[in-house]
């Protein structure tokens, strides 16, 4: 019984042996950068080899998740190429999370393509690249609306008298009324830093894509030759200046609704 089980040990060391081996014989991977990963990838796609291609795949399924939109234009190259189609589909569903239904088919973006050809990946890449830029232009349109607002209410608190908050306090005694015969008057300094224009009309509101609002007065439209909506030259109240607003960023325009 001792023998056998001295036998069952050696038995493991030596696969514990050959495993260490190969492991210290394959080549030590290391981090590349994007500029890397790419050369390597055009120089093994251009020899030929599938052995390089292969390699050239894992480096490009290594990036990180901020290199996401390079991993993928790479991988779906290799979906294009017979020698590791197999390979690069299994690439691109390990980095997406995602999974086939029957017949390895998908409802497009953003679920899975509607096949596993390259260009339905392409496709797939396409809608990713254009709903993020959606995303990014929503996250700056609520940005600004927000400093609009803010803007719009401290137009609001000076106009009915009210101190604008934040900012540093007046030293004391500073704000007692002054000499009447020893004040002084600069010349057009009792005009508004904005004169808006006289036909102004009725105010006008502009409802975001982000579920906010703003109450306005719209100056003009610009469209393209399409009779597409590009741009709205806008003036706010309360002689709040003028602005341009990005056609991206507005769901509609309630016109004169004050």
């Amino acid at each position: 019984m001792c023998a056998n089980i001295l036998r069952a040990n050696l038995l493991r060391m030596q696969v514990l042996l050959l495993a260490l081996g190969l492991a210290l014989s394959a080549p030590v991977a290391f981090a590349a950068s994007v500029d890397e990963v790419k050369a390597q990838f055009a120089e093994a796609f251009t020899k030929g080899e599938s052995t390089d291609k292969k390699a050239a795949l894992r480096l490009a399924q290594g990036l990180g998740k901020d290199q996401d939109d390079v991993a993928f234009e790479l991988l779906i190259k290799g979906v294009n190429d017979r020698q590791v189609h197999d390979e690069a589909v299994l690439a691109l569903r390990a980095r997406t999370g995602l999974q086939p239904t029957l017949l390895n088919r998908g409802s497009g973006y953003p679920g899975y393509p509607a096949s596993d050809d390259a260009s339905e990946w392409n496709n797939w890449l396409s809608q990713r690249k254009k709903d993020k830029e959606t995303q990014q232009k929503l996250a700056e349109g609520e940005k600004k609306l927000k400093e609009l607002e803010e803007d719009q209410k401290k137009a609001d608190d000076a106009k009915n008298g009210k101190p604008a908050t934040g900012g540093d306090k007046p030293a004391e005694g500073s704000d007692k009324p002054g000499d009447p015969a020893t004040a002084t008057t600069e010349p057009g300094s009792d005009k508004p830093a904005y004169e808006p224009p006289s036909d102004l009309g009725r105010l006008d509101r502009i409802v975001f894509k982000t579920g906010g609002s703003l109450v306005c007065y719209v100056l003009s439209k610009r469209v393209n030759a399409d009779g597409v909506l590009q741009s709205v030259r806008i003036v706010h109240q309360n002689d709040g200046g003028e602005e341009t607003l990005a056609a991206d960023l507005i769901a509609r325009i309630d016109e004169d609704v004050r």
